[in-house]
């Protein structure tokens, strides 16, 4: 699964495998400090936490922020335009909180079903959002305690307000973790009963010689059914 744009500045005083507030959006390429503005390739692997350790209630407000999508896209649909200014400013504010990545999402969910229903000449349909919400605000992730040994915070719809969900490293997560300058980007996408998060690390050397090749073609192109 490849990570959306972002940026994601480091921070001096974050431990080793932290990294920035992905103030905007997951970025392809990483930043050094300010120190050193020498652009360096980054590579991104997403890896998949357990969210079962979360409350009920946790849980709840997880799936409010998960349902922004849908928020974004109902606006949208009967109301179409941009999501700027002028049309947040008939929102209720307690729904349009550190959303910018959601609202993007439902800008391209909106879009693919308009462009797609006047390719095939059809009706469009208003889409359903199912799948992963991106956050790239107010996410917090660090280091936990015992057997939990990381916990990922999230900002909340209401002010000021933070749910901490405990979670436990898997294999694949520590196997990026263990590669040479990798650090956790602070964001994440939340699923029904998962979290994703990003290990962001330098890219190695190219290799020139050996028996085996792998080759990373990427998405090319994306598809957004009438199930989102």
């Amino acid at each position: 699964m490849r990570p959306p744009r972002s940026c994601a500045s480091d921070r001096d005083s974050s431990p080793s495998f932290l990294v920035g507030d992905a103030a905007k959006r997951l970025s392809q390429t990483g930043r050094l400090s300010s120190r050193h503005r020498v652009a360096e390739a980054m590579l991104r692997r997403a890896c998949r936490l357990s969210s079962k350790f979360a409350t009920a209630t946790k849980r709840h407000e997880i799936a409010r922020l998960r349902g922004a999508v849908n928020f974004y896209v109902g606006s949208l649909w009967e109301d179409p335009g941009a999501l700027d200014k002028e049309t947040l400013a008939r929102l209720p504010p307690e729904r349009t909180r550190l959303q910018s990545m959601q609202k993007d999402q439902a800008l391209a969910i909106v879009s693919s079903m308009h462009h797609s229903a006047k390719a095939l000449g059809a009706e469009p349909r208003r889409p359903r959002f199912t799948g992963m919400a991106v956050l790239c605000h107010g996410v917090t992730i660090e280091p936990g305690r015992a057997s939990f040994d990381l916990v990922v915070r999230l900002s909340t719809l209401r002010p000021r307000e933070h749910i901490t969900i405990p979670a436990r490293k898997t294999r694949v997560l520590n196997k990026w973790l263990g590669r040479p300058g990798a650090r956790l980007v602070q964001a994440c996408a939340l699923l029904e009963k998962a979290i994703v998060v990003w290990v962001e690390f330098p890219e190695p050397q190219a290799r020139e010689g050996g028996d085996v090749i792998g080759v990373d073609i990427g998405i090319n192109k994306l598809l957004a059914t009438s199930e989102g």
